[in-house]
């Protein structure tokens, strides 16, 4: 029991490790999220991890648990592959970074305020960040 409720902490921080990124990246930015628009994107991420979850959950039906496995390393290796390649080719590049670059231009119109149209990319990127979670 208690092994599981940790399991299950271990895999909350694990999920919103990116969340908490973005977050800071705002904050350095000095752009602030309003709290409609802030409930608007817990809302969208909340609605996309919870149908990614169902997909999943039905895809577990139709293909075994074995060829999942396999299918999941696979895709976990060559994404490792693929950044660790990336990673070495935006050494030498100097710019202000993805994430704050990200938190930049999701506020379109510079208001350094997230409104409510703005708050659904940012919701909908979210959501599809921890869709990945649910497949794996």
């Amino acid at each position: 029991m208690i092994a599981n409720i940790f399991s299950a902490i271990l895999f909350s921080i694990a999920a919103n490790i990116d969340n908490i990124v973005i977050g800071i990246a705002y904050g350095v930015n000095k752009i602030n999220i309003k709290i409609s628009s802030n409930l608007l994107i817990a809302a969208i991420t909340t609605i996309g991890t919870f149908i990614a979850m169902y997909i999943g959950k039905f895809l577990s039906h139709i293909i075994s648990y074995n060829i999942t496995n396999i299918l999941g390393s696979a895709i976990i290796i060559l994404l490792g592959i693929f950044f660790f390649i990336k990673s070495f080719i935006e050494l030498n590049k100097t710019d202000e970074g993805n994430i704050s670059k990200y938190a930049l231009e999701s506020d379109k119109d510079n208001s350094h305020y997230i409104d409510i149209k703005e708050s659904i990319g940012v919701g909908l990127s979210l959501a599809i960040n921890n869709a990945r979670y649910t497949v794996l």
